[in-house]
């Protein structure tokens, strides 16, 4: 088995980067900007553009092309850098995985294309077609099922066998499930990456051997998430675990990712802009509220700045 006694090449926190809107709906690049240099400074060890919680389906094709390249521009060299690759089809998302090649990218983050429902068949399918395309760049294989076709651990094994699948980040919540992948790849393939997408549950998978963490509070407060990785093995960092806890419940208490925007705006030093779905008045009101409990949460554990 391929790579069975390496460790993955990737591991560590990484931070999901949210897209700052202007008012006119376009990406705000200054706010981006600003954005990516704090957390080029900061402790966190890589990126990802164009994932779930940074709004990529909102973004038209160029607009996602734009984002890369401008981001590469600032992060790159000083972190991991690693894009988001999931479309609505396959072909497309071989053509988006070329861009990122070409563009200079440590890696893909790819989940099944969505809308359509796909069994488990059509996923190993998808896998197996995009691993075997011209190309070289690392693929990170996505399970959201909450958003498109979940990665089963049928599948999951069929993916260890790909030599250009390089990970798993894992979304779908399922601590057993995530267990199991870690045992799997211990018996098979050591240098495949399992990967949380929960910021949740960092410290005991971490613990139990998972290798990392994609995650977007790993971007609004990277010194938070750095904070459980330097201190695994004791009771701070299972401290800073629960704050972490409680910050994302609540974001997760309001949709998504709306709750993370407004989680990364209650220190103050984020302004996310427009939000792109429908909220009346009323609701925004009550989320709002939330928003100040974010704060008091921050403000109480030592963290409302974050740095």
């Amino acid at each position: 088995m391929i790579g069975k006694d390496e460790r993955p090449a990737i591991r560590g926190g990484y931070a999901i980067v949210l897209t700052p809107f202007c008012a006119d709906g376009k990406v705000d690049y200054a706010e981006l900007e600003k954005q990516l240099r704090f957390i080029s400074e900061s402790a966190i060890t890589g990126v990802v553009i164009c994932g779930s919680t940074g709004e990529f389906t909102y973004l038209s094709r160029e607009e996602t092309r734009e984002m890369m390249r401008f981001s590469k521009k600032i992060v790159g060299g000083k972190k991991k850098f690693i894009c988001g690759a999931t479309a609505a089809n396959c072909h497309e998302t071989k053509e988006l995985l070329k861009f990122i090649e070409d563009l200079g990218a440590d890696g893909a983050l790819t989940a099944p294309p969505y809308y359509f429902p796909l069994g488990d068949d059509d996923v190993l399918d998808f896998y197996t077609e995009i691993a075997s395309a011209p190309g070289e760049l690392p693929i990170i294989a996505y399970n959201i099922p909450q958003c498109t076709s979940g990665v089963s651990l049928k599948v999951y094994k069929e993916l260890l066998k790909l030599p250009r699948i390089k990970g798993l980040k894992n979304s779908g919540g399922n601590v057993l499930q995530i267990m199991q992948q870690i045992a799997i790849r211990n018996d098979t393939r050591r240098d495949f990456a399992v990967l949380t997408g929960s910021d949740e549950s960092i410290y005991p998978l971490v613990n139990s051997g998972a290798d990392g963490s994609f995650t977007a509070i790993g971007f609004l407060y990277p010194e938070l998430i750095a904070a459980i990785y330097a201190n695994l093995d004791n009771e701070k960092g299972l401290a800073v675990q629960e704050t972490v806890v409680k910050l994302a419940q609540l974001a997760g208490s309001l949709p998504y990712p709306l709750g993370y925007r407004l989680l990364g705006e209650a220190s103050g030093r984020m302004n996310f802009g427009r939000y792109l779905q429908a909220v009346s008045e009323k609701r925004m009101a009550g989320f709002l509220k939330v928003k100040e409990q974010m704060r008091d949460i921050l403000l109480k554990s030592g963290w409302e700045d974050a740095r």
